[in-house]
C-alpha cells in the first residue's frame, strides 16, 4: 500500500533535482497529503518555458511580433502572467515524479485537491496536495450468510405459451370479410375534428391519418377509440365520439370531447401457425419433442440466471449491512460524470437522460450518486473478500478479458498492448476479483426456500 503508514509515524521527505515533497499526517485516513516545494530555480525556469510556448502573443512597440525579450514581457505585463501556466507545470511534473518514486497502487486515479500556499518568481513555490487513497475495509459476516430461493420449474403451460409467442413470429396476416375483432388489423383512414365556441367541427394538428395498420386491443389510440370500431368491416364509415385524457401531452386538446371519422379499408386477421410437428420443423426441430426439450431446458436456464442475480443482489445487501466502509464523495462524483460522459458521447445530455426518465436533472443526480457510492462500497468490500480469501486471479483469466476488452477500441488493439497500459490491467483484475469473490460468498451460503 502507498505510504500510508508512514501518515501515522513520522514525515518523509525526498529530494530531486532540487525538488521536494513531504508527506504530511492526514486527519482522514483515507487521504494522502503532500507538501510540495518547488526551488526558485525550478520556477523560473518553468516561467521560461511558458513564455517560449506563447512568445508569438506578446506585442510591444518596437518590437517585431514574437520577438519580444523575456525581460521586456515582464517589465510591462509582469511576471505574475505566467504563474498560473508555470505552477501548474511544475506541479504536475513534481506529482508525476512522486507517483513514480512511490509506486502508490491504493492511490485514487482522481484529480488530486491543489492547494497553492506561496508562489513567487524569487522564492519558487509551496503547495499542498491531497490525494484519495482506498479506503479500509472492516468486513462483517461473508461466510454461511442466509439466503432466501425459489426452487426452479418450468410448468409444460410455461413451454407452451413460449411455443406460442413463438409461433406467432411466423403468423400470417389475411384480409377477412367478417366483422372485426379484438386482435384483428383494420387499415383505417381517419380525420379528428373538436367544436369551436359556435359548435363547428374543426380539423385539429396532427389528427389525419391514411392507411394506418391499427391493431385492435393495442391501445395504440386514446381510450375509447378502438373499442368503438370492434364489429365495422370493409369499407365501412364511421364516426367516433371520444375525450382526450386530462394529461394528455398536447395542452390544447388536454379534457377536450373529440369526433373522429373513419373509414375502414380492409379487416385483417393474424392467422397463427398450430403447435405441430410442421411448425417444429419451420423453426429448425426434428420433431415437436425435441423443440419442447429445448424450449424447458432454455426457460430453466433463464431462470437460474435470473435467480443468481437476485440472490447477488440479496448477498450484497447482506455484506454490505454487516460490513464498514467510507467512500469519498469525489470517488463517487467522479463516476456519475463518467458515466454522463459515456452517455454524452451518444449524443445524450443529462437534461435529456433525467427526460426520457421522468426525472429532473437532481433527482437524477441524486438517485445515480446514491446507486453509485452502493455499488462502489460492494466493489471494495469483494475485493478485501477475495484478498483475504486468497482468491487468486491468473494471467489467462486477465488476458481472456483484455482481449474481450480489445473490441472496445477502434484500433482493436493486442492483449500484449493492452497488458502495458497498468489501469486498464488494474481494473480487469479487480472485475475478477470482484466476480470470484461474490461467488465464494454464493457457495458458502446457507439457502432456506
Amino acid at each position: 500500500q502507498t505510504k500510508q503508514n508512514s501518515n501515522k509515524t513520522k514525515d518523509k521527505k525526498k529530494t530531486k533535482k532540487g525538488k521536494m515533497y513531504k508527506i504530511l499526517k492526514s486527519e482522514n485516513e483515507n487521504e494522502l497529503k503532500l507538501e510540495l516545494t518547488v526551488t526558485a530555480e525550478d520556477f523560473k525556469a518553468a516561467v521560461k518555458k511558458i513564455y517560449n510556448e506563447n512568445k508569438r502573443h506578446f506585442k510591444l512597440h518596437g518590437f517585431r511580433a514574437g520577438k519580444v525579450p523575456f525581460e521586456y514581457v515582464i517589465k510591462y505585463y509582469g511576471v505574475e502572467v505566467f504563474y498560473e501556466d508555470a505552477s501548474r507545470e511544475v506541479i504536475i511534473n513534481d506529482l508525476e515524479k512522486f507517483m513514480d518514486d512511490e509506486k502508490s497502487k491504493n492511490v485514487l486515479p482522481l484529480e488530486p485537491r491543489v492547494d497553492v500556499k506561496e508562489v513567487d518568481y524569487e522564492k519558487g513555490l509551496k503547495a499542498e496536495v491531497i490525494y484519495q487513497l482506498e479506503p479500509k475495509v472492516e468486513l462483517g459476516k461473508y461466510k454461511g450468510i442466509e439466503l432466501k430461493r425459489e426452487e426452479i420449474k418450468v410448468t409444460d403451460k410455461e413451454v407452451e405459451e413460449y411455443i406460442l409467442e413463438e409461433a406467432k413470429k411466423n403468423a400470417r396476416i389475411e384480409e377477412v370479410s367478417k366483422k372485426s375483432k379484438k386482435g384483428h388489423i383494420l387499415n383505417i383512414d381517419f380525420e379528428g375534428f373538436t367544436k369551436n365556441e359556435k359548435e363547428e367541427l374543426v380539423a385539429f394538428a396532427g389528427g389525419k391519418g391514411e392507411g394506418y395498420d391499427l391493431k385492435l386491443g393495442s391501445n395504440t389510440f386514446i381510450p375509447g377509440f378502438e373499442d368503438q370500431l370492434i364489429g365495422t368491416k370493409k369499407d365501412e364509415e364511421k364516426e367516433i365520439n371520444v375525450k382526450f385524457p386530462e394529461e394528455y401531452h398536447a395542452k390544447e386538446l388536454a379534457g377536450k370531447d373529440a369526433i373522429f371519422k373513419v373509414k375502414i379499408n380492409t379487416v385483417k386477421e393474424e392467422i397463427v401457425p398450430k403447435i405441430d410437428e410442421e411448425l417444429a420443423k419451420d423453426l429448425g426441430y426434428e420433431t415437436l419433442e425435441e423443440l419442447q426439450k429445448e424450449t424447458k431446458e432454455n426457460l430453466e436456464l433463464e431462470k437460474e440466471t435470473k435467480q443468481k442475480r437476485e440472490l447477488e443482489v440479496q448477498a450484497g445487501d447482506k455484506v454490505l449491512e454487516s460490513s464498514k466502509v467510507e467512500v469519498s464523495h469525489e470517488e463517487i462524483h467522479h463516476t456519475f460524470h463518467q458515466m454522463m460522459e459515456g452517455f454524452a458521447r451518444q449524443g445524450i445530455s443529462m437534461e435529456m437522460f433525467a427526460q426520457m426518465l421522468g426525472k429532473t436533472p437532481e433527482e437524477l443526480h441524486d438517485e445515480y450518486e446514491k446507486e453509485i457510492e452502493k455499488n462502489t462500497k460492494l466493489q471494495y468490500i469483494l475485493v478485501e473478500i477475495a484478498n483475504k480469501e486468497k482468491l487468486a486471479v491468473e494471467d489467462k483469466e486477465i488476458d481472456a478479458e483484455l482481449e474481450r476488452k480489445s473490441a472496445e477500441f477502434s484500433d482493436k488493439p493486442s492483449v500484449e498492448q493492452l497488458r502495458k497500459y497498468e489501469p486498464l490491467v488494474r481494473e480487469v483484475t479487480r472485475n475478477i476479483q470482484v466476480k470470484k469473490a461474490m461467488e465464494f460468498i454464493l457457495a458458502n451460503a446457507k439457502y432456506t426456500k
